[in-house]
């Protein structure tokens, strides 16, 4: 999956708050993943299999 328009400023501060507010550390492999693209944009996000066909892109 493509994964664009991303910003990374700041995340390693913001992920530091958002851990603190809800008292729990992210697992090292997502928190690898939010510092390099934290979420970002996918472009071509719908996928299929078998009959169903799911589309990730947020509302």
């Amino acid at each position: 999956m493509l994964i664009s328009k991303f910003d990374t400023t700041d995340m390693e501060k913001k992920i530091a708050d958002f851990e603190s507010k809800y008292g729990i550390t992210l697992p090292e492999q997502y928190r690898g993943f939010m510092l390099k693209y934290n979420g970002g944009d996918t472009p071509e996000t719908e996928f299929k299999c078998k009959r169903w066909s799911c589309n990730l892109r947020k509302i």
